[in-house]
């Protein structure tokens, strides 16, 4: 079954991470925590042609973590590209 974690308003859209943690933590599987926020949220939005997966022509952003960031409180995020055009196999500082 697919399903997405909400956030009900844009203030909250931070919280996403911490919300698949606590998921994650009462039993549900990372893998199942992933696709909720990512392929199954845009397939259940009508927008998985646009978003929801890596792949050319669909819009990403995309940060770099020293740990999981779905999982680990102390990791941090490296580097941030919100919506950065790249393409497979160029470096992220490419696209900068």
């Amino acid at each position: 079954m697919k399903f997405a974690f909400a956030t009900y308003d844009n203030q909250f859209a931070r919280n996403l991470p911490f919300e698949a943690s606590y998921a994650v933590a009462y039993g549900l599987p990372m893998e199942a925590a992933w696709k909720a926020l990512t392929i199954d949220a845009a397939e259940i939005f009508g927008v998985a042609d646009q978003t929801g997966s890596l792949e050319k022509g669909k819009s990403a952003d995309l940060f770099l973590s020293d740990g999981a960031p779905a999982g680990d409180a102390e990791a941090s995020a490296d580097d941030v590209y919100p919506g950065e055009e790249c393409e497979p196999g160029e470096s992220a500082d490419a696209a900068v």
